[in-house]
Order: C-alpha cells, then sequence, then structure tokens
C-alpha cells in the first residue's frame, strides 16, 4: 500500500523553471512551450474553473476565436495524454477547464505562499528557487511572476528585520546580499548592507559594498550614489582605527601559533626595509580570512595605515580592481595633475571632483602603461618612508593586470618598509596562470614567503568546536564534529554550533552555511568533473578509482582530467594508487543529497553493474556493495540476490553476525517483490536461513522470530517446509 502511495506523487516546480517528478522519475514529455504555459495556468488558477474562450483566449490572443478553440482543444488532448493522472488531475467540459486540488500533488508556488501565510519566512526563502518560469514569455504570466517575486522581496525584508533585531548580524547579511541579487541598483539596500557589516564589526566588508553600489551605479545609470550613501561613506572612512578591520571570533585562531608567528615574521621583514609578498594558502574554511584580517587590526592599532581589498570572481577580466579599492580606502596624496590624470584610469570620480583634469588617452604604448604604474606606486606609497601593510583577500582571482602591477610595485622601491599580504583558496589558486607566473619571479627575487595552512590537529578541533558551541559537547558529538570536520575550522564551528543542544550521539543535519561553501566549490566545476562527482558520491565516502572509472565509462586521459580537477578542487584526495575518498564526508553528503531520486537510481545502477565487471567471476568479497547498489537502483530482486551471496561469504569467513545481518536485509527486500507470491516464497526460504544462523550462534529468541516469520509467510501448499519449521520452533521451545 505505501509503494502505491509513493507513485502517486506528483511534484510540480515552478519557480526558477519547469520540473516535474512523477514517482521520482522526471516526466520529460512536458517540454513544449504551450504544454507548460497551458499547465502553470490552470495550477495558478487551480481554485476557479476557466472559461475555454478565456484560456484559448490568453494563449492565442492574436487567433480568430474558432482557431483558438481548435489550439486549446488539440492541446488539451496532448496535455491528457503526457500528463501521469489526468483524468484525476483536470476537469474538462464543453464550457470550463479547472486542475482539481489533490494532496498528492506538491506545487512549489502552493508551498511557497502557504509559508508566507504562515510566517515560515526560511522555509519560504528555501523553497523559492527563481523567478516563476523565467524561460516563459507569455503576456499573463508577467503579472503572476512580479506578484510572486514582490512577496519574496517582502518576506527577504522581514526575514532580514527580523535578523538584524536579533543581533543575528551574519544571517541578515546573508539576507540583504539575496536581496541586492535581486535588486542590483536598489542604493537603500547598499546602505543597509553597509550599516550590517559595521554592526558586525567589519569596516572593510562596509567600504566593498560602497564602491560595488558605486561602480554598478555609474556602469548601468551613469550617476553617483546619493549624497545618504555618500555620507555614510565619508562616515566610514573618519572612523577610528580599531574599528577599521574586522576582528575576527578568537576561535578562527585556535591552533594558529605557527601562522601568526609566519606573519610576524614577514611584518618584520618588511620593516627591515625589504618590501615583499606574503601569501597564506589554504582550502576554504581553513580561517585565512579571519587570520589576515587579525593581524591587519594588529599592525593598524600600531598606528600603520592598512589598506585593505578583496578579489572576486566576477571581477578577473576587470583591470586593477583591487588597487582601486586600496586607492579608495583613503584620500590620495597631493599629487600633480599628470599622476592624478593617471589614477582617474582607475578611479573616474577624480574628474568630476577636478573640472582641470585632463581625462586620459587610451593606454596604446608601452611606456604609457609604465608611466600608469608609476602613479599608483606615487599614490600608495608614502614618501616619507613609513611603513604600510596592504592586504589583498581571494587573490586567486587577481586580475591579470593587477597581478603585472604588482611585480612593478615590488621593485619600485627596494629599501621601502611595506608588505603585500595575500590569501588564496588553494583549490582555485593553480588555474591563475599569471599569479602563478608571479610568484615563481618574486620566488627568484626572494621577495616572497608563502604558507599553507593545515587542518587543525585534534586537540585544537575539540578546542575549537567547545569554544563555537558556547557549551559542553557530549564526547560522542565532538567526536563527530571531528570526523565530520576533517580539520576544517569553518566546518569545525559550523558543525558543533549545529550540534549544541542536541541529543547525545545525535549528530545535526548539514549546516546551510556549509552547504553554501560546498555547493560554490560544485559550481566552479566542469561538466564532466560534476559528473564524475556525482558518480563518486554514488560509490560512497571511499572507493576504489578503477571502479568509478569502470562506471563513468570515460576514455582514460578524459576520466584522469576530471579526477584531477576534483583533486585540485580540493573535492577528493587519494589513498594509495588504486583508491580516493572525499575530502569531508560533508562534501559527499551534499553532493548525494543533491542528486535527484531518478539520476541516483540510474548511477547506483552503473556502480553495480561496474562492480560485478571488475570482479566476475569472483564477486564473493564485493557482493555486498553489488547488492548495496542493486538495492539503491530500485533493482529489489537483484539485490535479494547478491545479499544472500554476500551472507553466504560471511558465513564461510566464520563471520555468522554478517551473514545474519545482510539475510535480515535481504528478507525486508524480498518481502517487497513485485511478484507477491514468489517474493513470500523467497522471504520464508531467507527468513528460515537466518533462523538457522542464529539458532548456531547462540541467539534463540532471534531464531525463533525469524522461524515464525518463515512460517507466516508459506502458502498453504507447502507442507513439507511448515511440517520442518514447525520441528525448529518445537525443538528451541524444548531447549527454552
Amino acid at each position: 500500500m505505501h509503494r502505491r502511495a509513493v507513485r502517486q506523487t506528483l511534484q510540480i516546480r515552478l519557480l526558477g523553471g519547469f520540473q516535474l517528478v512523477y514517482d521520482t522519475r522526471p516526466v520529460t514529455s512536458l517540454l513544449t512551450a504551450r504544454l507548460k504555459s497551458l499547465l502553470a495556468f490552470l495550477l495558478l488558477h487551480r481554485d476557479t474553473p476557466q472559461p475555454r474562450g478565456y484560456v484559448a483566449f490568453l494563449l492565442w490572443p492574436d487567433s480568430s476565436e474558432s482557431q483558438a478553440r481548435t489550439n486549446l482543444r488539440h492541446l488539451l488532448h496532448a496535455l491528457r495524454q503526457c500528463l501521469p493522472d489526468a483524468d484525476r488531475l483536470l476537469s474538462i467540459d464543453a464550457q470550463h477547464i479547472q486542475w482539481n486540488t489533490d494532496d498528492r500533488v506538491a506545487l512549489d508556488v502552493a508551498q511557497f505562499e502557504a509559508a508566507v501565510a504562515a510566517g515560515a519566512l526560511e522555509k519560504a526563502v528555501e523553497i523559492y528557487h527563481g523567478d516563476l518560469l523565467p524561460d516563459c514569455y507569455d503576456d499573463w504570466l508577467i503579472a503572476e511572476r512580479e506578484r510572486l517575486r514582490q512577496t519574496y522581496l517582502d518576506v527577504l525584508w522581514e526575514q532580514l528585520g527580523r535578523q538584524e533585531r536579533a543581533g543575528d548580524y551574519r544571517a541578515a547579511i546573508g539576507s540583504a546580499q539575496r536581496l541586492l541579487q535581486l535588486e542590483p541598483l536598489h542604493e537603500e539596500l547598499h546602505r543597509v548592507l553597509m550599516r550590517l557589516h559595521v554592526l558586525n564589526q567589519d569596516r572593510a566588508a562596509a567600504l566593498q559594498v560602497y564602491h560595488a553600489c558605486a561602480g554598478r551605479l555609474q556602469t548601468e545609470l551613469g550617476v553617483d550614489p546619493g549624497p545618504a550613501t555618500q555620507a555614510l561613506y565619508h562616515e566610514l572612512l573618519a572612523a577610528p582605527p580599531e574599528v577599521g578591520v574586522k576582528r575576527p571570533a578568537v576561535s578562527y585562531l585556535v591552533g594558529r601559533a605557527e601562522a601568526w608567528a609566519f606573519l610576524e615574521q614577514a611584518w618584520q621583514t618588511a620593516q627591515d626595509h625589504r618590501p615583499h609578498l606574503a601569501l597564506i594558502l589554504g582550502e576554504t574554511g581553513m580561517g585565512k580570512t579571519a587570520l589576515c584580517q587579525a593581524f591587519a587590526a594588529q599592525v593598524q592599532a600600531q598606528g600603520v595605515p592598512v589598506l585593505v581589498a578583496r578579489c572576486f570572481p566576477a571581477e578577473g577580466v576587470l583591470p586593477y580592481a583591487p588597487v582601486a579599492e586600496w586607492l579608495r580606502a583613503r584620500p590620495l596624496p597631493p599629487l600633480e595633475h599628470v599622476w592624478r590624470g593617471e589614477i582617474a584610469r582607475l578611479l573616474p570620480e577624480l574628474l568630476a571632483e577636478d573640472p582641470e583634469l585632463s581625462p586620459p588617452r587610451p593606454l596604446v604604448e608601452d611606456w604609457q602603461r609604465h608611466h600608469l604604474y608609476d602613479a599608483l606606486v606615487r599614490a600608495l606609497l608614502p614618501d616619507d618612508g613609513s611603513p604600510l601593510l596592504l592586504v589583498v583577500d581571494d587573490v586567486q582571482w587577481c586580475d591579470p593586470a593587477t597581478t603585472n602591477w604588482l611585480s612593478y610595485l615590488l621593485r619600485a622601491r627596494p629599501g621601502a618598509p611595506y608588505l603585500v599580504l595575500a590569501a588564496a583558496r588553494s583549490e582555485d589558486f593553480g588555474d591563475n596562470l599569471p599569479l602563478r607566473s608571479l610568484c615563481a619571479e618574486l620566488h627568484r627575487r626572494d621577495q616572497i614567503a608563502d604558507l599553507v595552512l593545515p587542518p587543525l590537529n585534534r586537540d585544537d578541533a575539540l578546542a575549537l568546536a567547545r569554544h563555537a558551541a558556547g557549551t559542553e559537547l557530549d564526547p560522542a558529538a565532538c567526536d563527530g564534529v571531528c570526523q565530520e570536520s576533517a580539520g576544517n575550522p569553518l566546518f569545525i564551528v559550523e558543525l558543533a554550533r549545529a550540534a549544541a543542544g542536541r541529543g547525545v550521539g545525535d549528530m545535526p543535519p548539514l549546516p546551510v552555511r556549509l552547504r553554501q561553501a560546498i555547493e560554490a566549490r560544485l559550481t566552479a566545476l566542469s561538466p564532466a568533473a560534476r559528473d564524475l562527482a556525482d558518480l563518486a558520491a554514488t560509490a560512497g565516502l571511499r572507493f576504489e578509482i578503477a571502479m568509478v572509472q569502470q562506471a563513468a565509462g570515460l576514455a582514460e586521459a578524459a576520466f584522469m582530467s576530471a579526477l584531477d580537477e576534483l583533486q585540485r578542487q580540493r573535492l577528493l584526495r587519494e589513498e594509495g594508487p588504486a583508491r580516493a575518498r572525499f575530502s569531508h564526508r560533508t562534501v559527499r553528503d551534499a553532493l548525494y543529497d543533491g542528486i535527484p531520486p531518478a539520476r541516483r537510481a540510474a548511477l547506483h545502477r552503473r556502480m553495480a553493474l561496474a562492480l560485478r565487471a571488475l570482479h566476475a567471476g569472483a564477486s564473493g568479497p564485493v557482493s555486498g556493495q553489488i547488492a548495496a547498489h542493486y538495492e539503491g537502483a530500485g533493482c529489489a530482486d537483484l539485490a535479494v540476490r547478491f545479499y544472500c551471496e554476500a551472507a553466504g561469504a560471511a558465513q564461510a569467513t566464520g563471520m555468522p553476525g554478517e551473514a545474519a545481518a545482510l539475510l535480515d536485509r535481504a528478507c525486508a527486500l524480498a518481502v517487497s517483490l513485485p511478484d507477491a507470491s514468489f517474493g513470500a516464497r523467497r522471504a520464508s526460504d531467507l527468513f528460515e536461513r537466518l533462523g538457522d544462523i542464529c539458532d548456531q550462534t547462540g541467539r534463540p529468541v532471534d531464531a525463533r522470530q525469524a522461524f515464525e516469520r518463515a512460517l507466516a509467510l508459506l502458502q498453504p501448499e507447502s507442507r513439507a517446509a511448515r511440517r520442518r519449521l514447525q520441528r525448529k520452533l518445537s525443538k528451541l521451545r524444548a531447549a527454552r
């Protein structure tokens, strides 16, 4: 009965794109624009019967009434042919059409509106994957799309207000950033985000928001930020030094004594009039940004100017983006017009401030670029030889023009006491060829010091987990956090906070922030690498490389290229020459949970076939894995067969407990086989076999229960088997 109910479930998604899933299987026959438009109209107006003439006019406004009605009749016929359970879901007569509301149909628009009505803001935000049918351009849809979009905006604003009132500024910042994705030219929203960053003790981020706002307004509208936004910006520039750089939570610096000593040594080298680059490398979540911010705060507290910038992936083709951010972080020194004119290439607002300043000519000659380089050095480095710290985060996304200028900067004034402190993600660093070339050049000139942040050891991970949780975690939760995080500070903090207050041994679901961090890595993958990642996630946390290669069906060169990409992105790491594993269990779980059910079943089937091909004729040792993959693929009959084979192998090698567990799984699947009569006979045999193992290993209670289950499944004509089971039960009762 349960299986029939599952098969009748229909999931329909209209937000962010059209998707229809029936019994875990995507319905691909509803792919024409007209069919989607008709179905969407009926779903969105499901509470009211719709006149056929009105629907025909909406879908074919330029056709005659008779032609539009004919078109609608043909379209309804096509809809009934390809829509599962159409007769149950659609009411169609000569005058009206209506979608019949059914509790077995899950419509995301209805779920979104219900969550909004119930005040479940987080759930509403989670459901809203994007605008209503963004690839549909029918006139009737525009108003509905805008209504839902506005509702989503209202939800985000209300959620932001609640988060700010609760003091959860980090969450409020996330809501504001979602709003900005939808309304990038909303100047008041930029001011709200700036204020939130200030409340979160991150003035540098607030300044970055201003510069992003100014750039967007200038690019899209050709205007500067308004007086209120500029006033807030100048107020931030005039703030005391101690609020200039965000001070991270002490928790992020646990276990980073070596890294802190590295930074102090790099700064001391700069003070000895040896300018150079200090590079901090590490995978996402290792605490690079927090470490640099904390060190910058200490340097700034000593009265030393600190300029902070950050690179963004979208700015990879925008020349000198971080340099412009450094220049805007403080007033420019007095410079001659010839130099200010060059700087106006990066700061066009200088032309508006000084009418006598001539617009710079296009860069066509090498000497002109040298002139620009010199102007930027004059603007940033103090003439009096005082120290300076330049910080650039996420330098793996640095544009080539900035990379070339950094090489010039570190040669321009050999005896000046300044340091460039850069942080980069290890998984993306290798993709930036100009940056790698710069580092190689600086190594030859002995002008670089680099450090890779390692994972935290167990003691430091436990200390960080307890600090982040704000309460004492039970030993099982501590062990779980350490194991799941693999020493990554961000993972430790988020998992520990999620685990705080939960039951003993009750590990929390993957926190949203971790899922977002993992999804950001996955988004950057090539299609081939993403497909391989899904396949590897189906194989498990650890897997044989040959098995996944066999299942992938790729040529060796293509497979190794995709595998290498996953390793460079720190998603996988090798365990010897023949095995690999995911860098974190949470990465594997996020991947596996994100695979649609139909695709997941297909991947499991491919894994089962790959194992059988690799171990043809000798599948005993891996028959349990084959069975598990067939179970994941929904092939219950094959799963039963291989679970039995695995149980036999376990029993032959003296592991009766494992054999019993495998048989128990086989019994559960056999009962659910499509052929009920065959399934009952098969399950009865398996329960009897399970009872024999339990009896032989001194577990009479389990043996009796297994024999009773076997007896209950027997058909009336199975008299010999019935007598045999009754004798076994009698023997157990006598022994008791």
